[in-house]
């Protein structure tokens, strides 16, 4: 019983998720491409060779069970350096989610690499080959759905960059967890200190459901 309650308190947590994404709705011509900004979550650009653009483009990212369709991609138009790049301001910690293409179905060698705070977080090659196929019903011919991609981050500037060849990206979606959380040891449940069901320490003259010792009561 003792060590029902020890993994029952500190397995307690108390929080709500939260999402900012940004997708790409209207045609921007090159050069023309300044930044976009979601509750805080932002996309801005460097692009001083004036090659990033967005356009119509229809592309399934997630599963082969569950995906999502977009119809627009920021093309970056170029390899990344100093004129050409991408930055998201992250307003909190957390998950980011990005749905992204080769900009040539043939290229091998073309890779996202992630950074923050001049560490890499993230470093993969994309290639077309890495979709499923999925028959939709009623359709003669496959569809393809791409991986959704993700890497954890930190509150601060994130650079995004592609450093052999162009991607087209459709998202960027953030996903934190915010709240409270409570964790208590099995030495904080055993040694006589008194908690209640959300695991706050509480003084003798507490009311309502107080553990103590392992063991719960009802106190009037």
């Amino acid at each position: 019983m003792k060590k029902f309650f020890t993994l029952f308190l500190t397995a307690f947590v108390a929080l709500s998720a939260s999402a900012q994404k940004i997708v790409f709705t209207d045609d921007i011509s090159a050069g023309s491409v300044t930044g976009f900004e979601v509750d805080g979550l932002v996309l801005s650009v460097v692009d001083d060779n004036g090659k990033l653009s967005v356009d119509s483009n229809n592309a399934y990212f997630g599963t082969a069970t569950e995906y999502e369709k977009y119809d627009h991609r920021l093309k970056t138009g170029g390899k990344s350096g100093a004129a050409n790049h991408i930055t998201l301001t992250i307003p909190a910690g957390g998950t980011l989610s990005f749905g992204v293409r080769s900009a040539s179905s043939g290229a091998t060698d073309r890779n996202v690499v992630i950074s923050q705070n001049e560490e890499v977080l993230y470093d993969q090659v994309v290639l077309e080959a890495d979709a499923v196929q999925v028959l939709f019903d009623g359709a003669d011919k496959e569809t393809s759905i791409h991986p959704i991609r993700t890497v954890s981050v930190a509150a601060g500037e994130v650079l995004v960059e592609y450093p052999v060849g162009a991607l087209n990206f459709y998202f960027f979606e953030l996903e934190t967890s915010t709240g409270v959380k409570s964790f208590l040891t099995a030495e904080d449940v055993m040694n006589g200190k008194s908690f209640n069901i959300a695991g706050q320490t509480v003084n003798g003259n507490a009311k309502g459901i107080v553990i103590k010792n392992g063991k719960k009561f009802w106190v009037k």
